[in-house]
């Protein structure tokens, strides 16, 4: 609750041998995790291709209790073993004025395909809490493998 703005930066993550694995991050209230019907709005572009030359332009949104949506919308799931990287800032966590704003970009990259991957997300939690942690979940709950996410909060003029 220190910060009003926190930039999130994840490197390489991977999982456990799951298909269909969305990532999301949550935000927390004490040790409870914030999962109001459908309150995470997630409005998504991404450019995705198996190859060098071939690309494939796709937008869309996805409402969840499960947490603002890194990678997939509508039915695009990015398929394990796949490695994700990028970065989310995330304003106003601790407002209970303000909604939660989360924009993002991340690249993924999945064996699977292989498929590339460039999401670029913007969305919001629809309800005014005030935050205090925030947590990567799946939606299957698999575990994470490897890599890295490390959180910093910015200081903001008066």
């Amino acid at each position: 609750s220190t910060y009003k703005v926190y930039k999130v930066f994840i490197t390489e993550l991977t999982q456990t041998n799951s298909a269909y694995s969305i990532k999301n991050l949550q935000l927390l209230v004490g040790d409870s995790v914030e999962e109001d019907s459908n309150a995470y709005k997630t409005r998504c572009h991404y450019n995705s291709n198996s190859s060098a030359t071939a690309d494939t332009h796709n937008t869309g949104a996805k409402q969840s209790a499960d947490g603002y949506c890194l990678n997939g919308n509508q039915g695009y799931f990015c398929n394990i073993p796949a490695s994700l990287s990028g970065e989310v800032t995330i304003y106003n966590p601790n407002s209970n004025t303000n909604y939660t704003v989360f924009v993002s970009s991340i690249w993924i990259h999945t064996t699977t395909g292989p498929y590339r991957q460039h999401h670029k997300n913007s969305g919001e939690y629809d309800s005014l809490v005030s935050a205090t942690g925030l947590r990567f979940r799946t939606h299957d709950d698999s575990d994470v493998h490897a890599g890295t996410i490390d959180i910093y909060g910015l200081t903001t003029g008066a």
